[in-house]
Parts: structure tokens; C-alpha cells; sequence
């Protein structure tokens, strides 16, 4: 590859992301109904024909926006959790979520349960899947780290812990000033509490 298609390839990819943060932040604050074209383009600072050439229409602006908020959730956890021990691990965790639903990143993702495009309805129900597949790992780091094994299969726990995720990533953002942390503590709790190896 040539430097100048190097770098026009990154120019491309720096405009793609300015797109979907532009995207991200109007899911985020007021919701899917108010996504278009010009509005992304405006809150980009660019040109309704600079996102077209990226994205042919809403529906591939939505598709690729939660593709890549599910992406860098699952990465977020996935790099907090990496370092972690047992005295560390569910800090380490509630940082990794409390950093990403601060951001509105998760608000933005959950969002996109509103819009009822098929394009977008089965990009939502992949990033869903996504997410339980990274919430089953998690537990099961977790798990590993404290040493006991729950009778309660990791799938289960899985779609539990992404309810509580997305219920708290709400609430954080209706009621920013309220201490969310010990919802989360007492879930991990009562997935302590059902049994100890």
C-alpha cells in the first residue's frame, strides 16, 4: 500500500469514527427517532454527502453504530478483567461499566431497542447475542477468580447480568447523583450466595 492510499485510508477511518461518535451522541441524548443523515452531519461538522459516502442511510449508520458500541463494551470489560484478581475483579468490573455508561455509550446501544427497521432490529439482536457470549466469559473470570462455581448455568447468570448492566446504565443516566454501586454489589452477591466450591 502506498502512503498516500495509507493515509487516505486513515483520513477515511477518522471520518467514519467522527460519523458514528456523532451518531452515538444523538442516540445517546434524544434517542433513535432523531438520527438522520443531516443530523449526523451536522453534529460532525461535515457534509450530508461525506455520510453517504460512508453510509448509504440511516439504517447502515445504526447498523454500524452498534456494531462498534458492542464491540468497544465487550473490549472495555474484556481489558479490565484481564489484569484483575480476586480482591480486584469486581472493582475492576463496576469501573470497566461505570466508565462506559457515564460516556452514554450504553445508553446509546440500548437506544437502538426503539428503532424498527429490520436492518437495524437484527443488528440489535447480533450485538444482544455479543453480549451475552462476553457476559458468559466475564462470569466466567469471575467466577474463576473467586473460586466457586454457582448452579445456576453461565447462560442464565449471562442474560441477568446484561438485565442489571442495561437497567443501571438507565438509571445512571436518569439519576446521575444516586450511588448505583450497591445494585451491582448485590447482584454479585446473590451469584455468590448460590453456592461455593
Amino acid at each position: 500500500m502506498s502512503v498516500v492510499a495509507g493515509h487516505a485510508n486513515a483520513r477515511g477511518a477518522a471520518t467514519m469514527d467522527r460519523l458514528l461518535d456523532a451518531t452515538s451522541s444523538i442516540l445517546s441524548a434524544e434517542g433513535a427517532s432523531r438520527v438522520s443523515v443531516q443530523r449526523v452531519a451536522t453534529e460532525a461538522g461535515t457534509s450530508k454527502g461525506l455520510v453517504h459516502y460512508h453510509f448509504p442511510d440511516k439504517e447502515s449508520l445504526l447498523v454500524a453504530c452498534a456494531d462498534r458500541l458492542t464491540g468497544e463494551l465487550i473490549a472495555a470489560e474484556e481489558a479490565a478483567l484481564r489484569a484483575s484478581t480476586a480482591a480486584t475483579v469486581l472493582d475492576d468490573l463496576w469501573g470497566s461499566f461505570v466508565s462506559f455508561a457515564q460516556r452514554g455509550s450504553h445508553r446509546a446501544l440500548i437506544a437502538l431497542a426503539t428503532e424498527t427497521t429490520e436492518p437495524t432490529r437484527a443488528a440489535l439482536a447480533a450485538a444482544i447475542a455479543r453480549r451475552h457470549l462476553a457476559a458468559e466469559r466475564t462470569l466466567g473470570r469471575v467466577v474463576d477468580l473467586l473460586g466457586f462455581a454457582p448452579p445456576v448455568s453461565r447462560g442464565s447468570l449471562a442474560a441477568a447480568y446484561v438485565g442489571l448492566t442495561d437497567g443501571l446504565a438507565l438509571d445512571i443516566a436518569v439519576r446521575p447523583d444516586r450511588d448505583h454501586r450497591p445494585a451491582f454489589d448485590a447482584f454479585w452477591l446473590a451469584v455468590l450466595s448460590l453456592g461455593t466450591t
